[in-house]
């Protein structure tokens, strides 16, 4: 497989990452963080794949002579590279969304224990004073 090839191969690659992200980040706007865990393996799987393709482009190291002397693989490479540039501006720009929603639940979720927490805290004070007063606590004795 030649450089160009698997340039190609790793933008496609960053597409798909980008592809995960939008999908995760319109779920996020409906409130569903449901799919968090298949979010991160799918990532995690094209990140792998990615990292794959830059060690055979690292292994082409002849393939990157021959690209320094010929204009049109070099301009190729260019055009690659610079693909790749937009594509991880995206994947920044999305990921520091996604990251705002997540920390924006996660400030729900807090907010939401803490209310509970209180709750029961008042429940159970409601509860320890309210037995004893009542005698009921007499009944279960006898």
């Amino acid at each position: 497989m030649d450089v160009i090839s698997l340039l190609k191969s790793k933008n496609r690659c960053l597409e798909k990452f980008i592809e995960i992200s939008i999908q995760f980040f319109n779920e996020t706007q409906t409130g569903d963080f449901s799919q968090l865990d298949r979010f991160e393996s799918q990532r995690s799987a094209t990140l792998k794949a990615f990292d794959l393709l830059q060690r055979k482009v690292h292994e082409s190291t002849d393939a990157l002579k021959e690209i320094r002397n010929n204009a049109t693989l070099a301009i190729a490479l260019q055009q690659e590279m610079a693909i790749k540039a937009r594509l991880i501006q995206k994947i920044l720009e999305l990921d520091e969304k996604i990251i705002l929603a997540l920390n924006v639940e996660k400030s729900r979720v807090q907010i939401d224990l803490n209310s509970s927490h209180k709750n029961k805290e008042t429940v159970m004070k409601f509860k320890s004073t309210w037995m004893p007063e009542s005698g009921e606590g007499i009944d279960e004795k006898l």
